[in-house]
């Protein structure tokens, strides 16, 4: 018998399958469910877990993930910044406790349903990008360390999204016809600003102000804007208009002409994590791709260094780089390090 593997264990289709995979390759395998909030659907993991006929055992992680994501995701809006909760929680809250949970019960490794692989060269553990590249999950997962990468499989790596579905669908698993949503696990129906505002009550109207700083018109809370909006404005103005800056100091959302809105040439990014590089001391004839949206594709890249800070240029150039967000970057399909975007310059 192979080792023994703890999947997260969801309810959902790749989760089960992830689970069931590893099940028929010989591990034994036991599941977890990581109850985040109210809206965690336990249920639906006690149910995959009976078909797989494997042991469920419930992690509250609701501490870990309102000291984490969702607090946080609240406060990055309130400074004008676009966060990416998924981000945060694989960092903070899911990987980590679903590591510290299979070693705390003795099981050699975890797993989950992620579309990507883990590598190891040179003595580095790092994520691969996923054979079926529409899928490909990498960009969620750049803030793992070394150790959780050491213990860390994903049984969908090579597999395409319709392959799982007629596999299980052929083995009478209803998670094949389950339909996937796509909205923040915590924010069902994906309304997040009002999100916030039940959280914290109305945020103080500001102004819309021109790039002279110009005022333009009234503003109902920087929460409800992000670098590169062009609709659901609240101004008219006689011609369609994109925010270009959000200053949470001064309350201020900063409109040009949607024609004059310049896409970022260059990113600032902090915070970095290293995975197949060790180092910035990058070889030259290392080629570097960035990603600064999930589901964008990866864009030739150039790093320089000033005043103490990492800055990524590109081109052509990205349209909607918003500070908070991820900044990833790749070297072929392995992934290099990763950061959180500081300041976009246009």
């Amino acid at each position: 018998m192979k080792s023994s593997v703890l999947v997260g264990l969801s309810g959902g289709l790749d989760s089960t399958f992830a689970a069931l995979s590893l099940m028929e390759d010989g591990y034994a395998v036991e599941g977890a469910v990581l109850s985040f909030s109210e809206h965690t659907d336990v249920k639906s993991a006690e149910k995959a877990a009976s078909d797989l006929g494997i042991k469920l055992h419930i992690i509250d992680c609701r501490d870990d993930f309102k000291k984490f994501v969702t607090d946080t995701f609240v406060s990055e809006y309130l400074r004008g910044r676009t966060p990416n909760p998924c981000v945060v929680c694989n960092r903070y809250v899911k990987i980590k406790r679903l590591h510290d949970a299979a070693r705390e019960l003795g099981i050699d490794k975890f797993a989950t349903g992620h579309y990507c692989s883990v590598g190891f060269e040179d003595g580095r553990y790092f994520i691969r990008r996923a054979a079926d590249l529409k899928k490909d999950q990498s960009y969620m997962l750049w803030g793992l360390s070394q150790e959780q990468l050491s213990d860390f499989l994903t049984p969908l790596c090579d597999l395409s999204k319709e392959y799982i579905r007629s596999y299980m669908a052929d083995r009478g698993f209803g998670q094949a016809t389950a339909k996937e949503s796509q909205d923040i696990c915590f924010i069902p129906g994906g309304d997040y600003a009002r999100y916030i505002t039940e959280k914290i009550g109305q945020p103080a109207y500001g102004d819309f102000v021109d790039a002279d700083g110009k005022f333009l018109g009234r503003h109902k809370g920087i929460i409800h804007y992000t670098i590169g909006q062009k609709n659901q404005l609240g101004i008219a103005l006689g011609e369609k208009m994109a925010v270009s800056d959000i200053n949470a100091e001064k309350n201020t959302v900063t409109l040009v002409k949607a024609c004059d809105y310049l896409p970022a040439h260059s990113i600032s990014v902090s915070d970095i994590n290293f995975q197949y590089l060790k180092s910035l001391d990058i070889p030259k004839d290392l080629e570097l791709t960035v990603k600064v949206r999930y589901s964008a594709e990866p864009r030739k890249t150039s790093l320089s260094f000033k005043n103490g800070k990492i800055y990524a240029n590109f081109e052509p150039f990205f349209p909607d780089c918003a500070p908070g967000q991820s900044a990833v970057f790749y070297i072929g399909d392995k992934l290099a390090f990763g950061g959180f975007i500081e300041h976009a310059a246009r």
